[in-house]
């Protein structure tokens, strides 16, 4: 009798082990995530490259296809209008007008060759396959640009000011022409305003403060962006409704970093 419970047991165990086995293998089928990234901002007190993960891209940005499966026997991508058939665990996509325009969307098919699991999947064939949309919209509408108003947590938490990012082109005498992104604030009181430089990613850039100086707290022109430990990273909420910007300074004088951590809300 012990033996025949302890069977029974240890079979009820095996099955629900292969349930669970099964249902995973199920719910990560060809998934896939699109990104781009952001080079060199601060995190942790040093330069890192920041992955921007979603769906919606800059016509003329650059995009990082990426198979969530592991240990696959083959990774190939069917993008939507190329005849191409693609292969890799990650590939790299830029699309420039006018094979894409703002407002336009490009399907993603992933498919992702494996050993067949019969265990688990009557008849399988090893071939599984997933389709995401993309999106891409103008340069001259990011969803960054507007107005916030805003307070540095660190330094000056009591005390909200206004920030706004706004496009200015800039004709540059050697290269022509530059689309450009600058941030102005009280709290950013500077000669010159804040130049947004990496803007592949329409929910988050870096940027450079030229002669920064965040007077408001008495510090000098002489703090700089400091490329020891990367530069200023600024990005939105998920709803688009709030900013974050946070970096360190470098006092050119004494060698002492100043950190900060600007947040706020939009208010048009």
């Amino acid at each position: 009798m012990k033996k025949l419970l302890f069977f029974i047991v240890l079979v009820g165990v095996c099955l629900q082990a292969c349930k669970r086995k099964c249902r995973d293998v199920q719910s990560n089928r060809a998934e896939f995530r699109t990104y781009t990234v952001i080079r060199g901002v601060e995190r942790n007190g040093k330069p890192t490259n920041v992955i921007a993960e979603e769906d919606t891209f800059f016509v003329g940005g650059s995009i990082i296809i990426e198979s969530l499966v592991e240990n696959a026997l083959k990774y190939e991508w069917k993008i939507q209008g190329d005849p191409e058939l693609r292969e890799g665990k990650k590939i790299a996509l830029y699309f420039q007008e006018p094979s894409v325009l703002p407002g336009d969307s490009l399907e993603i098919m992933s498919i992702v060759t494996r050993k067949p699991n019969l265990e688990c999947i009557a008849g399988d064939d090893g071939v599984d396959t997933l389709v995401k949309k993309i999106y891409f919209i103008d340069f001259l509408n990011a969803p960054f640009a507007g107005k916030y108003r805003v307070h540095d947590e660190i330094n000056d938490p009591g005390n909200y000011y206004d920030l706004i990012i706004r496009y200015q082109p800039y004709d540059n005498t050697f290269n022509g022409p530059i689309m450009r992104y600058l941030i102005d604030s009280d709290l950013l009181l500077q000669e010159k305003p804040g130049m947004i430089y990496s803007i592949d990613y329409p929910n988050c850039f870096a940027f450079a403060i030229y002669e920064g100086v965040w007077s408001k707290f008495g510090y000098t022109p002489t703090y700089v962006p400091t490329y020891t430990t990367g530069l200023p990273y600024g990005y939105l909420s998920k709803d688009r409704k709030q900013i974050t910007i946070e970096g360190t300074f470098l006092n050119v004088q004494t060698d002492r970093n100043f950190k900060f951590k600007i947040t706020g809300s939009r208010i048009n």
